[in-house]
């Protein structure tokens, strides 16, 4: 049996001691704490969230702010939307009174049970007892069923859990992370309280490397002392910066080629003096590949599968080479140059980043829908996606240091990074078919790998 201390709290959700509540009745059991409905959740937060944003607490709130924000280089709602703004000041509001440790050596929360804990309904006490309990930690979803609920496992202790939820089943995905609270429910199930924070699957190591700073920077004093969920409730601002920074502020998208080198839209233009020695000079270079209309593709030599570099255009007394960086623009001069000698003379190149180039691209004019029949058009799309998955593992990528995810697999050190990657494309795949889009399963790639799924 559980003791209950004399001043301890009551376990009846009263708010007021043991010895003055259930303890008084000589001999009696301490109650169980009374369930709670969703409308005593939402009375019971809006007292606190009152009490909390009082006169009393103004230095306190103010000093909670500027810790809140204080490792966001600019203004902390510049930039922001309506929604951000107000998703972000309800995230503030709710650690500021169910977490901040005031100098008291206790939350708001602890203060707002003490004083009026004995004037609340039954289950408004018993929600905020389960309330103060909680705190934001770090998850990563395994396993999701629609209406019913979902597997996390927790990113700081490895533990999984089965959440009961309905509605964000409808929202989240295979792989996604989460900043989540999570909350015994009033039949002692357990339920989110709040999904405060939900980050792309590629941010688990980095997260879990800023909140393993943020260790070092709290250090073990109380933090140490309350364990874990006294170190989360301290480091929620952790959460809050990653969000903001990299899913809100999130810089625009790099595109890159498999070299790493910035995607540059290049041609490369020579005068040709002998139409037919370029053609046919081309047509017998193993590096070339003629195509049906007369032009040639450029591909990388040796090994399967061969990579396109770029493309040839002979026209007249004119050749373009057009290749995506400009590194692939000075090889493919050099290469020129070398193949075809005086038959050719270097004119200009022009280069053009390749995002500016689809911005100033005028939309193209909307074309009546699809008359291909939705089984046709995802068989299409089953075979494209096969086809370039099935060569993937034996291609070298340079996120695995330019080793293929067949080499990388069998080693334990890049093994993690492949990992990362796979959950990456499961978990963008998920969210195409939660939009009602094609998405194909690359489940197979695992066991074709020798990797555990999970």
């Amino acid at each position: 049996m559980i003791s209950h201390g004399r001043n301890d709290p009551c376990p009846c959700g009263s708010g007021r001691k043991f010895k003055r509540c259930c303890g008084a009745r000589d001999g009696a059991a301490p109650a169980a704490p009374a369930a709670f409905s969703r409308a005593d959740r939402r009375r019971a937060f809006d007292r606190l969230v009152g009490f909390a944003t009082g006169d009393e607490f103004a230095v306190d709130f103010a000093v909670a702010h500027t810790v809140f924000w204080s490792s966001l280089q600019n203004e902390p709602m510049d930039g922001m939307d309506r929604d951000v703004r107000e998703h972000a000041t309800a995230c503030f509001l709710t650690w500021v009174a169910v977490d901040v440790e005031l100098e008291v050596g206790k939350t708001l929360l602890d203060l707002y049970l003490e004083r009026r804990g004995g004037d609340l309904p039954p289950g408004e006490s018993a929600f905020l007892q389960r309330l103060r309990d909680t705190h934001v930690g770090p998850y990563e979803v395994l396993e999701v069923r629609r209406d019913e609920g979902m597997r996390l496992r927790d990113l700081w202790s490895g533990a999984e859990v089965w959440v009961r939820e309905r509605r964000a089943t409808h929202q989240i995905v295979r792989w996604d992370l989460l900043g989540a609270r999570l909350i015994e429910g009033p039949d002692g199930v357990v339920e989110f309280e709040e999904i405060p924070y939900l980050l792309p699957s590629d941010a688990k190591e980095p997260l879990l490397r800023d909140l393993r700073e943020a260790l070092k920077v709290f250090g073990r004093g109380r933090a140490a002392g309350g364990g874990d969920a006294a170190f989360f409730k301290r480091a929620l601002p952790v959460f809050h910066q990653y969000w903001i920074e990299r899913v809100i502020q999130r810089p625009p998208l790099q595109v890159a080629t498999v070299e790493g080198d910035p995607l540059v839209l290049t041609k490369v233009v020579f005068d040709v003096r002998d139409a037919a020695g370029v053609k046919t000079a081309l047509a017998t270079c193993p590096e070339f590949e003629v195509q049906e209309d007369g032009s040639f593709t450029w591909m990388e030599g040796g090994g399967s599968p061969r990579r396109i570099l770029g493309t040839v255009m002979v026209r007249g007394a004119r050749l373009a080479l057009e290749a995506i960086s400009e590194k692939r623009g000075v090889r493919g001069r050099k290469m020129l140059e070398r193949l075809l000698g005086d038959r050719v003379r270097y004119r200009a190149t022009r280069a053009e980043d390749a995002m500016e180039a689809a911005r100033r691209k005028p939309a193209p004019k909307r074309r009546p829908s699809s008359v291909v029949p939705p089984e046709i058009e995802a068989e299409v799309l089953r075979e494209f996606y096969d086809q370039h998955y099935r060569a993937w593992p034996d291609v070298p990528l340079p996120a695995l240091g330019n080793r293929t995810p067949r080499h990388a697999a069998r080693l334990k050190s890049v093994r993690p990074k492949l990992m990362a990657i796979l959950k990456h494309i499961e978990n963008t795949s998920e969210r195409q078919r939660l939009q009602g889009g094609y998405a194909y399963d690359v489940g197979w790639l695992w066991k074709d790998l020798g990797l555990e799924r999970e």
